[in-house]
């Protein structure tokens, strides 16, 4: 089992390694002119970016979403943010990563 992480995890950063290079020269740069004030960052699969939906739906929080695995430029924009795993969340100029729902609360309170 170990191995097969491994190798998975070698192959997603092969696949990547162009991203990262532009990423290191500064090539890639988040735009937040791009989204909306709150911006999702995310995969179909992953169960925190579905409880990060549930939130914004609980909540009537209009967002918009960026699937990480169908566009490389929302992969290279999240990356220049310095996120490599989902969710981030953008709301103004706050980026939360990972589930935290009362950072995301706190941050949309603030706006």
């Amino acid at each position: 089992m170990k191995q097969t992480v491994a190798i998975v995890a070698l192959f997603v950063l092969v696949a990547q390694l162009p991203n990262l290079m532009a990423l290191a020269q500064g090539d890639i740069e988040y735009d937040p002119e791009q989204s909306g004030p709150v911006t999702l960052y995310a995969t179909k699969w992953c169960g925190y970016c579905a409880k990060t939906r549930a939130l914004f739906k609980k909540h009537n929080i209009p967002y918009t979403e960026h699937d990480i695995e169908d566009s490389s430029a929302a992969a290279q924009q999240m990356m220049a943010m310095g996120a490599y795993g989902v969710p981030v969340v953008i709301i103004g100029d706050t980026v939360i990563r990972g589930y935290q729902p009362s950072a995301l609360l706190a941050a949309l309170d603030s706006q």
